[in-house]
């Protein structure tokens, strides 16, 4: 599937007791083109995100097993997972006990779900809301090789990537985290140039629509 012969998404760890909001969320982010790794308890989640590199978890605090306060305790007291930021599921407890960088208040809903992530990960990679000189790029394509080949080039650049895979979903994370550039797949729909210029938000990005045939060598 990869032409590149690694995998370049972000990687999103669910951590949820409930199978069917762990199976929501997972497939809400997994439509937007990110790699989802799943745990039913505290104890499964700790051991996936020391043994992954995740860039986002998203968790349910009523974890059997082991509490939430205790499994935030011990992933920010591991220098392997402190910084990975946790974005909690339902109502958000107030205090230094519950250490998150975002919430998605229930009842979960996708478009809840994707912009929250997009920007707890915006501001993760982008510390204090600027780029440090590097332009905030989002690969909008419903192919997912064509996107995975332009995240790894755009990165390549030096710039700070992320991606979406559909028309809604491009509306979702170009609204949430104010994009500088959008690589906009000339295969869909050409309202949506519009509607992200029409936007608060997105509209100062600089839109580039992509040919329908790239060079492998494409870069930014």
């Amino acid at each position: 599937m990869h032409t590149t012969g690694r995998d370049t998404r972000h990687i999103a760890l669910v951590v949820d007791y409930d199978p069917w909001e762990r199976w929501f969320t997972s497939e809400v982010l997994s439509d937007q083109g990110y790699s989802v790794l799943g745990a039913s308890n505290g104890v499964s989640g700790l051991r996936l995100a020391e043994q992954h590199s995740c860039d986002v978890i998203l968790l349910n605090l009523a974890l059997p097993e082991l509490p939430g306060a205790e499994f935030l305790r011990q992933l920010k007291a591991s220098a392997t997972t402190r910084e990975i930021p946790v974005i909690l599921l339902g109502a958000a407890p107030d205090g230094p006990t519950f250490p998150a960088e975002g919430c998605v208040p229930r009842p979960l809903e996708d478009a809840r779900v994707t912009s929250e992530v997009g920007r707890v990960l915006a501001r993760h990679l982008v510390p204090h809301g600027h780029h440090a000189g590097r332009p905030l790029v989002l690969v909008a394509s419903a192919d997912a090789e064509l996107t995975d080949r332009l995240v790894e080039n755009v990165r390549r650049s030096g710039s700070v990537a992320c991606a979406a895979r559909s028309e809604a979903g491009c509306l979702r994370v170009a609204t949430a985290v104010g994009p500088d550039v959008v690589l906009l797949d000339s295969r869909l729909p050409s309202r949506l140039e519009g509607l992200l210029r029409a936007h608060p938000v997105s509209g100062a990005a600089n839109i580039v629509r992509l040919p329908k045939h790239i060079d492998a060598h494409w870069s930014l």
